[in-house]
């Protein structure tokens, strides 16, 4: 019975392994260059943001909104504990791009009546905010 339970257990943590080597192979040199880009984005509201975002930066800024869209969902769904996850994005990334782009992502809710649009970013970034917050507490 031990030998089961340690044997699914390992089995677990492989997999937590496997799917972050899968996420860290994925953000290459290209996706360092595509993340600054979306980074850089400038707009005062989702009207500019859709009227001077070119087809080419809209594609790159929706494929980051779904990368950390299926991140928080991930981690929601217990795919990777918090402090993994923390320690290898430091944080930063869900981080930036939530406070960025929350005020487009809310306008674009309440706009198109799409409640959940990047629900899973949202939690990812809390979540890191979260955690950042209490590892600070600990340092004072």
């Amino acid at each position: 019975m031990r030998y089961n339970r340690r044997s699914q257990e390992q089995a677990e943590e492989t997999r937590k392994v496997q799917l972050l080597m899968q996420i860290h192979q994925s953000q290459d040199e290209a996706y360092q260059h595509r993340r600054m880009e979306v980074v850089n984005l400038d707009f005062s509201d989702l009207d500019d943001f859709e009227e001077n975002t070119t087809r080419d930066q809209f594609v790159k800024w929706a494929a980051m909104m779904s990368q950390w869209n299926i991140l928080g969902l991930m981690l929601k769904m217990g795919f990777f504990d918090t402090e993994m996850l923390f320690e290898y994005l430091h944080a930063c990334g869900p981080i930036v791009h939530w406070e960025k782009f929350k005020p487009i992502i809310l306008e674009y809710r309440e706009r198109n009546k799409w409640y959940s649009f990047c629900g899973g970013m949202e939690y990812l970034a809390e979540e890191m905010e979260r955690y950042r917050d209490e590892q600070e507490e600990k340092l004072v």
